[in-house]
């Protein structure tokens, strides 16, 4: 193991791994980061399944991670792991919470038609017609109706779904900075999270949590309604949350905030 974490010492093993595709320097560097995956694994201990199963899918998002990592894009590795790892638990979890025969394409809908009618909803000022939907995603309307139904079997947690058994939310860590990870970590999460959101959400997010604004001023710092910023702010907390938790969200139960 690389003693201590230096940070020039694993960007000089990335650059040699990226020049060579060792698979000795890839092991060494997963064996570095084995403690990251350990902590997104743990994130999910009380959801259900075995933390020996959520270890391995864990590592295994790691080592996906360390072969794509770009040491020369100037992002650090963590920044660009967790994400990774995150992601891999996620499917994890989603092959794990339908319930029903849903067939694979009809469960890659669901998301698709679900991000298209908040979309439109807004754009109308109303809920959309699935013709609407289909034509916004160039699909049937058969496809989109089939999506909806598919979407009431999928068992999805909300944003006020504790991390752990008796601790904190998704909300309530951003606003915190406390988890059960060590709070770089944490920290290190959130960043990563966040900066996945669109640029007006980010600032959404900021002002609400960073700057402790109200709507209406941030309403003002951005020149939109303060009904507009509650619905975004609403929205990047769900997407927040779809990334952070392993199962996704039907987007019910989502705090105000």
């Amino acid at each position: 193991m690389i003693e201590e974490r230096d940070e020039e010492a694993i960007q000089r093993v990335f650059l040699r791994y990226r020049r060579t595709g060792s698979v000795a320097l890839r092991n060494e560097l997963v064996v570095e980061y084995m403690d990251l995956a350990s902590a997104m694994a743990h994130r999910f201990r009380n959801r259900g399944e075995p933390m020996e199963d959520l270890e391995q899918v864990a590592r295994f998002g790691l080592i996906r991670a360390v072969e794509r990592f770009d040491p020369e894009r100037g992002v650090p590795f963590p920044g660009f792991a967790i994400p990774t790892i995150l992601g891999e638990l996620k499917r994890y979890f989603r092959d794990r919470t339908w319930s029903g025969s849903v067939r694979r394409s009809v469960k890659e809908l669901v998301p698709r038609v679900r991000s298209a009618m908040e979309d439109l909803e807004f754009e109308l000022g109303r809920s959309p017609r699935p013709a609407e939907v289909a034509e916004h995603l160039g699909m049937s309307v058969e496809d989109v109706i089939e999506a909806l139904e598919a979407g009431r079997w999928y068992k999805a947690r909300s944003l006020s779904t504790p991390v752990r058994e008796g601790g904190e939310s998704l909300g309530s860590m951003i606003a915190s900075g406390e988890n059960q990870m060590d709070a770089a970590t944490t920290r290190m999460l959130v960043s990563s999270l966040v900066s996945q959101l669109d640029e007006r959400k980010q600032k959404i997010i900021h002002g609400r949590f960073v700057d402790e604004l109200s709507q209406d001023e941030i309403a003002a710092r951005l020149g939109i309604s303060q009904m507009h910023v509650s619905r975004l702010l609403r929205a990047a907390l769900q997407e927040l949350a779809e990334m952070s938790d392993g199962n996704g969200s039907d987007g019910t139960n989502v705090p105000s905030a």
